[in-house]
């Protein structure tokens, strides 16, 4: 009894085995085998375009008649595009020849410079006095300037009784009093534009 029960127990499992297969084997006949299927494309990326190589020098060869060791060597067309510039030297410029120097123009005299003259110093200094005027024991001498008129007074000197300039005043047009250097700077400068 056992023995059937494990036969029936075996057959159960065999049966189940082999139907398992046999629903397998069906399953698969509906499904196309794998040899017939078209593989999906693969889509792989476009290579990266080069760059285009730099053109390399061709090295041109002569005929064997001429010598051999004579060979032409064609530069790419970057160098040959480049310029050659030679370097130049410019000589030194010329030192400019120095300039003669002026001295500057003596100042214009003070009324310090003018104290003591005789008439004919004071003449040579200045241009003639527009009016002279005696005044015993004195002599006066009237200049007119632009801006100013300038009174010169002579007195006789104590040891020979000639005649020298004692004082000097300057006066504006109109009366006012002036600077006495300023107008007798300006009567040099009327004297020596003179011709």
């Amino acid at each position: 009894m056992a023995n059937k029960a494990v036969m029936i127990k075996s057959g159960v499992i065999l049966f189940a085995v082999g139907g398992t297969l046999l629903l397998s084997a069906c399953s698969g006949a509906s499904r196309p085998s794998v040899a017939y299927q078209t593989p999906a494309p693969v889509i792989t990326p476009a290579p990266a375009p080069r760059p285009n190589p730099e053109p390399k020098p061709e090295v041109v060869t002569e005929s064997p008649k001429e010598s051999p060791k004579a060979e032409t060597v064609q530069q790419p067309p970057e160098a040959a595009e480049q310029v050659q510039t030679a370097r130049v030297e410019t000589a030194p410029a010329p030192k400019p020849a120095p300039r003669p120097v002026t001295p500057p123009p003596p100042p214009p005299p003070t009324m310090h410079d003018v104290l003591n003259l005789d008439r004919s110093a004071l003449t040579d200094m200045l241009l003639a006095p527009r009016l002279k005027r005696q005044e015993a024991p004195a002599e006066v001498w009237q200049y007119i300037g632009q801006t100013c008129v300038l009174h010169v007074f002579f007195y006789p000197s104590v040891q020979d009784s000639q005649l020298s300039v004692d004082h000097l005043e300057a006066t504006s047009p109109t009366g006012a009093k002036y600077p006495t250097n300023s107008c007798l700077a300006e009567l040099v400068t009327a004297k020596a534009r003179e011709p």
